[in-house]
């Protein structure tokens, strides 16, 4: 896949409340697949591979999250291309909280910004994307 022309990815998240630190957030890989209408508070994903990443949060309430090297290897593994585990968002402290805006949310819906050196000569998803 694609990967040598990607020069930065980021992802923004919107944090509506709370008493979490951008700093203080870690990120993971999910330990297991997961559905949206199969995730209930009883069966939380739990994290698995932490991706040596953090946050920063801006001036204005978004949290920005450099996604660069993960977005290359996403792009590099072909399985990625037909199923996505996404990622998890952790705070590291345990009696921190946030209230984040998701992507249901009218005005701050979360987005990530790819910058690419080229574009790939074609862009589109394969066919079995999300069996």
């Amino acid at each position: 896949m694609y990967t040598e022309g990607i020069v930065s990815s980021e992802y923004y998240i919107r944090q509506l409340g709370g008493t979490l630190e951008a700093s203080n957030i870690e990120i993971f890989k999910p330990a297991e697949n997961w559905t949206s209408t199969g995730m209930t508070w009883q069966k939380r994903i739990l994290p698995g591979e932490k991706l040596p990443i953090s946050g920063e949060k801006q001036k204005n309430g978004w949290i920005t999250v450099n996604l660069t090297d993960f977005t290359k290897e996403c792009y590099s593994d072909p399985q990625w291309a037909a199923e996505s585990a996404g990622l998890l968002i952790k705070a590291e402290n345990p009696d921190a909280y946030a209230m984040l805006a998701t992507s249901d949310h009218p005005v701050y819906a979360p987005y990530l910004v790819t910058t690419v050196s080229k574009l790939p000569e074609s862009f589109f998803p394969p066919d079995d994307m999300n069996p």
